[in-house]
């Protein structure tokens, strides 16, 4: 599984809090634990490295 690709751009373009807004315009239809995982590895990873993220 990769990062959503809409989810980096909208964090290599704007930061988090443009991924928070993507996710609420999505209605917060985004599983939980997406969210979670997807955030912490913004938080915690290079730009890089979130681009390439598999699971």
């Amino acid at each position: 599984m990769t990062i959503n690709p809409e989810v980096f751009f909208q964090y290599s373009s704007s930061g988090i809090a443009a991924v928070v807004i993507y996710w609420i315009k999505q209605n917060m239809q985004i599983p939980e634990a997406t969210i979670a995982r997807e955030l912490y590895l913004m938080m915690e990873e290079p730009l890089g490295i979130v681009r390439d993220y598999r699971l």
